[in-house]
Order: structure tokens, then sequence, then C-alpha cells
């Protein structure tokens, strides 16, 4: 079942559960007598809400906020970076040098990222079920983020962030 409803109050854990119940009372579902599972985003006020409930965090969502929020970080990161090697660069009389942007790095970038991007899809699909696929693209995605020794020490920043990032707003439970 997927309900939206004005919610007027506050929108703490208990209100929201207090939104809930007789939300479901009303299409004749006790949550007393039926085995219901509740999927939502990882907002702390639905999962305070939804404590001692079956309870799964859409993990689409999560995906997309950990790597939106990586992805941000990155011009700006970039950004200064280029900005102190230009600075450097010019003060040593080799600005020569900035021309040369390492494509390695930007493969490097390309590749991890497209791996990101192909989970969201599959784990977006409208007519497919996807509750199956959480684990194992999960798992792939963590271990896309260990670094290897040939890496540049950029992506090896960035798939650290990404990998604490996942960790952060992924929350797995034994129904994945």
């Amino acid at each position: 079942m997927l309900r939206t409803s004005l919610f007027n109050q506050s929108k703490t854990g208990e209100n929201t559960r207090k939104k809930f119940f007789p939300l479901l009372s009303s299409y004749d579902i006790d949550p007393n007598h039926f085995h219901v599972v509740y999927i939502s985003d990882n907002g702390s006020n639905l999962v305070y809400g939804l404590q001692g409930e079956v309870h799964l965090r859409y993990i689409c969502l999560c995906l997309n906020l950990a790597l939106h929020n990586g992805v941000d970080m990155c011009p700006k990161s970039i950004s200064l970076n280029y900005e102190k090697c230009g600075d450097a660069l010019i003060n040593r009389n080799e600005v020569k040098y900035l021309d040369e942007i390492d494509r390695k790095v930007v493969v490097s970038f390309v590749k991890f990222l497209s791996l990101f991007k192909v989970a969201s899809e599959q784990l977006s699909a409208d007519t497919t079920l996807t509750l199956h696929l959480v684990v194992p693209w999960f798992t792939k995605l963590k271990a896309s983020c260990e670094p290897t020794d040939d890496e540049p020490i950029l992506l090896i920043q960035f798939k650290n962030a990404v990998s604490k990032m996942l960790d952060e707003k992924i929350y797995l439970t034994s129904l994945h």
C-alpha cells in the first residue's frame, strides 16, 4: 500500500507513529493481526516512529544520497587542490604543468562512479522486484570502494569517503 496524506503536526517519530496506525485501521489493517513491512527513507522520524516494527530503509534513496554527497564534495575539493597546485606552480614558474591533466585519474573516477549509476538504475526499477538485489549491490559497491595500490591518491580518498557514506546511509536487516 502506498499512501500520502497531509501531516500538520511536527514530524517527530511519536507523531508519525500516531498517524500510521489510525491510517492503517481506516483500511481495516490491524498491525497486530497482519504481518506489515514498512518501507521508507532513512529519516530519523520514520526510523524512530517505526521502532519495534519490521522496517526496511529504501536502499535506492540511501545510495543516491551517499553518491550525491560524495559527488557534491568533488568539485570543491578538486577546485581547492587545483588552485593550491596552480599557486605552487606559478610561484615556481612552472605553469606548463597545469596543462598536463592526468587522464588516468579521470578514467578511474568515471569507472568507479559508473558502477554506482548502474546500481542506482537497477535498484530504481519500476517494473521488477529489487529487494533481492540490495545485498548483492551493497556488497559490490562496498568492494569497489576498496583501494588498490595502483590508484591515484585522490581516487583512494574519494573511495574512502564514499565507503563511509555507504555505511552511514545504508542499514541492512535480516530481511534484505
